[in-house]
């Protein structure tokens, strides 16, 4: 039972760790049809809670996997 107990946790440490190193750091630059940076857009992953801004130069950063779905607004 002990043993089950350990390879139970063992399993989901390595599971959680192999996800964690999934995804990448996404930066960009937001800007309108004529190249002039947005500040304040907002950009979330789709279908979760996870987001960002813009900064004042149109910046953002935000965690996301390689088949992630940005969402701008």
């Amino acid at each position: 039972m002990k043993l089950k107990l350990i390879q139970t946790l063992t399993f989901a440490f390595l599971a959680v760790f192999q996800v964690s190193f999934a995804q990448q750091s996404v930066s960009g630059v937001v800007t309108d049809a004529d190249g002039i940076s947005l500040p304040g857009v907002t950009i979330v992953v789709e279908g979760t809670n996870r987001g960002t801004t813009s900064d004042f130069n149109g910046n953002y950063k935000i965690n996301a996997s390689q088949d992630d779905i940005l969402v701008f607004s």
